[in-house]
């Protein structure tokens, strides 16, 4: 695989180990965010005022991380599950319907800080079982209080 990186592995490696742990300034820290300061951090964030608003990326960055997922293939890949495979897990489908109505219910409110907003809104699992998709197990969050919550990656 291509190393399009200007580090070489192993200042990455070090530079990674060095960063973990306690040694992590933000380790075992929460960071909560106000509602005041999850909507302006949003606002800041749209349309002409994004970094890459009007931008379009080059064909040969295209080609380059085309050529990176077809190098990642198998257990090389970030969702290996050990070779298993279930029929229609999760499938967009649902995930899209799920999220729709969790995202209906809860009126585009983030449910930790009362932000409303009509776009950018994050499904959070309850469970933290993404295979789960019964409405109960939805809660709408903003981007900023889905990050803080530190559970919307799986464990």
């Amino acid at each position: 695989m291509a190393n399009y990186s200007k580090r070489t592995p192993e200042q990455l490696k070090a530079m990674s180990e060095r960063m973990s742990g306690v040694n992590n300034p933000m380790y075992g820290k929460r960071v909560v965010y106000s509602p005041e300061e999850c909507k302006r951090r949003s606002e800041r964030q749209m349309g002409e005022n994004n970094t890459f608003y009007g931008k379009h990326h080059t064909e040969e960055t295209k080609a380059r991380w085309s050529d990176i997922r077809s190098e990642r293939v198998g257990e090389q890949t970030n969702h290996w599950k050990g070779g298993t495979y279930v029929k229609n897990h999760n499938s967009s489908e649902r995930r899209f319907i799920f999220r729709e109505e969790v995202i209906k219910r809860d009126n585009n409110t983030c449910q930790m800080c009362g932000v409303q907003n009509e776009k950018g809104m994050h499904v959070h699992h309850i469970d933290l079982d993404n295979s789960n998709n019964d409405i109960n197990n939805g809660i709408t969050l903003c981007k900023y209080c889905h990050e803080s919550t530190g559970l919307h990656k799986k464990k």
